[in-house]
């Protein structure tokens, strides 16, 4: 991956305003990628599950 590439994430059920504090995403041989997002919101009320 590249610094150029741009990504997009939507949720279906709701719309949060967030910000992310970090993004990696990783690939191999035989694997699924990997994608981990650090996000924090000041919605204390944000439905996780």
């Amino acid at each position: 991956m590249t610094a150029r590439q741009s990504y997009h994430l939507t949720f279906s059920r709701f719309s949060p305003s967030l910000s992310v504090k970090s993004f990696t995403a990783s690939e191999a041989a035989n694997t699924a990628y990997r994608v981990e997002i650090t996000a924090t919101s000041t919605d204390s009320s944000l439905p996780l599950s």
